[in-house]
């Protein structure tokens, strides 16, 4: 994900939406670096796991200003 997202960032224009979907939330600590190190665009964190019960039902969602 973070490979992807270092490859795409680059290509995305001003006020463009990039998103991580399918974030596994069983490892907040590993989640919270992913949001730190890429923290250029602002990352909001969508946690839909209460909805279906799923583990890995967030998001996170990148907006370039």
């Amino acid at each position: 994900m973070i490979n992807t997202y270092n490859f795409l960032s680059k290509r995305l224009k001003s006020g463009g939406t990039y998103v991580m979907e399918d974030v596994d939330m069983n490892y907040p600590t590993r989640v919270q670096k992913i949001m730190d190190e890429l923290s250029d665009f602002s990352p909001k964190l969508i946690d839909l796991r209460s909805i279906k019960g799923r583990y890995d039902d967030a998001m996170i969602i990148f907006e370039k200003l």
